[in-house]
């Protein structure tokens, strides 16, 4: 659940675990919760994509 806003340029949302989230997942605190570091870090999509390389055009469809 949203619970208020930083007080910074954006003024993005603050989130909150609730005891609802934490039913629906059968947990009984965030603690019950793997370590982070126990879960497989996926390759990241962006090391095989080249930022640097100029748009390819667009087809365009004809009806």
């Amino acid at each position: 659940d949203i619970v208020g806003q930083r007080d910074v340029p954006g003024r993005p949302s603050l989130y909150a675990t609730t005891k609802t989230f934490l039913d629906d997942l059968n947990l009984k605190s965030l603690a019950d919760l793997p370590p982070m570091e126990s879960f497989v870090q996926a390759p990241l999509v962006e090391e095989g994509l080249d930022f640097d390389a100029p748009p390819s055009p667009t087809p365009v469809e004809e009806n």
